[in-house]
């Protein structure tokens, strides 16, 4: 006989504090020591997780860098220099410069280890590819002929690295990220699942009524510390190399079309995308599923907000929203007066009838 499953938790109610964000196991002092803090009252009290403040306890810590200290039960608060807040015989406090650092330092002690250098039997690598001794191939990887795989780099299950690819010095490629042949990435550079660098672009000619594909000759060139979100595409040049500067971060989903060059530094939400031959300055922010029309550039420091889309060149320090996308202030003024369209319509309306 089947059972009703049980009916799930009335919205907004909070489930039980169920499984921590990480465990501790430390003192309120050597968590101190570990994040560069000053303890204000007990520094001996002891830890035994990080939690968010909603759920914590007395034998909690809670890092707090947006909300307010009030009402959290944790046994210990990491607060900012001038947080307003006090050290109690229930409560210790860990003064920081930066929270949110002190919370990456925390978080990084809970990730899982970095799988041990080696190869799993079930890897796949050409006589002639170049493999640091203590890289890691996970199962089913495939280094495929003259590729090369930096110190301490990773490739996970089902990841491939393809011909005459070249994989920079701690480098980590989550399962199933690809990297086609003859691209080449920095060091520290991240794939998330389901990535690919190097893809055809999307190249193609009328003839006849007929689509015929071009071929595409040339890479992509990943430049250090860049990080690429699951199911993130980076298509190759089609004579030149598309270019991703150093230290780029792109979410997940976040297509770059055929020839695109990106500076240093620059952030693309979910979702966004490129078209081809963009060229993007540093240190540029793109709000999700924003984009870039074709051969257009987009200067340094531009903000592109999310959904917005430039047809044109966008200027540095620019701050674009709306479809098509302007200025900021151009947007918002448009927006308020479509709010007042119904107030306006009513009055014209009435004056025509003349009441």
């Amino acid at each position: 006989m089947m059972t009703r499953p049980a009916r799930p938790a009335a919205a907004g109610a909070l489930p039980d504090r169920g499984r921590p964000l990480m465990k501790l196991e430390l003192t309120v002092a050597e968590v101190a020591a570990l994040i560069d803090g000053r303890v204000e009252g007990a520094g001996e009290r002891r830890l035994a997780a990080l939690r968010a403040p909603e759920r914590a306890g007395p034998e909690d810590l809670v890092v707090l860098f947006r909300a307010a200290a009030e009402g959290c039960a944790a046994g210990c608060l990491v607060l900012g220099p001038d947080d307003p807040a006090t050290a109690n015989a229930s409560r210790s406090l860990i003064r920081v410069a930066r929270p949110e650092a002190a919370l990456d330092i925390l978080a990084a002690r809970g990730q899982p280890p970095a799988p041990a250098p080696g190869r799993h039997p079930s890897a796949v690598v050409a006589d002639d590819a170049r493999v640091a001794p203590d890289a890691s191939l996970g199962p089913h990887s495939v280094v495929a002929a003259g590729a090369q795989v930096g110190p301490r780099s990773r490739l996970g299950p089902g990841a491939v690295l393809g011909a005459g690819a070249v994989l920079g010095a701690d480098c980590d490629l989550r399962a199933h990220a690809v990297v086609e042949h003859g691209c080449v990435l920095g060091d520290r550079v991240v794939l998330h699942a389901g990535a690919v660098v190097g893809a055809d672009g999307f190249g193609y000619r009328q003839d006849d009524g007929r689509l015929l594909k071009s071929p595409q000759v040339g890479a992509v060139r990943v430049g250090d510390d860049v990080e690429l979100g699951a199911g993130a595409t980076i298509d190759r040049g089609r004579l030149e190399d598309t270019v991703i500067g150093a230290g780029c971060k792109l979410d997940n989903q976040v297509h770059v079309a055929h020839n695109c060059q990106l500076g240093e530094g620059c952030a693309l939400a979910a979702q966004v995308g490129l078209s081809g031959g963009v060229s993007v300055g540093a240190g540029v922010l793109m709000g999700g599923r924003s984009g870039v029309a074709d051969g257009l550039s987009v200067g340094a420091g531009a903000v592109l907000g999310g959904g917005a889309v430039a047809f044109q060149d966008v200027p540095a320090g620019a701050y674009l929203l709306g479809y098509p996308a302007r200025d900021h202030r151009a947007f918002k003024r448009e927006v308020l007066s479509l709010r007042r369209l119904p107030d306006l319509i009513a009055r014209l309306r009435s004056e025509a009838r003349g009441t």
